[in-house]
């Protein structure tokens, strides 16, 4: 259900308004930019173009704000569980390590997301699913 609200509403609703008010082409160009491209920019645009658009966009990014907290909360559940019951690891342990392991994570990502580092780390995550049209050393 986490997947579906993320994935198929979240998508379903920026590409929809990124191509109503950029067009096609330039929509295609806004999503293959980069993983933030979509959210982070073409959708403030999008939202100056409606009533309402401040209030909107609030509700935007806050929704995109719980949408990343519950998936967080979502990968972390099965390292705290494997981390009870397989290591005999006391919850709040469980817990703090678990969050530390993920601090420790993202941290290459927000030094270096100027430099590609989490369209790199979106590529390997998802298993090369994008297009090989750029004629990268990954195609």
């Amino acid at each position: 259900m986490n997947e579906f609200a993320e994935v198929v509403l979240g998508g379903t609703i920026a590409l929809t308004a990124a191509v109503v008010f950029f067009g096609v082409s330039r929509a295609q160009g806004i999503a293959g930019e980069g993983s933030f491209d979509l959210a982070f920019q073409a959708m403030p645009l999008v939202m100056e173009e409606l009533p309402a658009g401040r209030l909107f966009g609030t509700l935007w990014f806050l929704l995109l704000f719980f949408a990343g907290i519950t998936s967080s909360v979502a990968l972390l559940r099965p390292l705290i569980c494997l981390l009870q019951e397989d290591f005999g690891v006391p919850r709040q342990r469980a817990v703090a390590l678990a969050g530390l392991l993920l601090l420790l994570g993202c941290q290459p990502v927000v030094l270096w997301l100027g430099h590609g580092f989490m369209d790199e780390v979106d590529f390997w995550a998802g298993v090369g699913s994008r297009s090989c049209s750029s004629g990268s050393w990954r195609c």
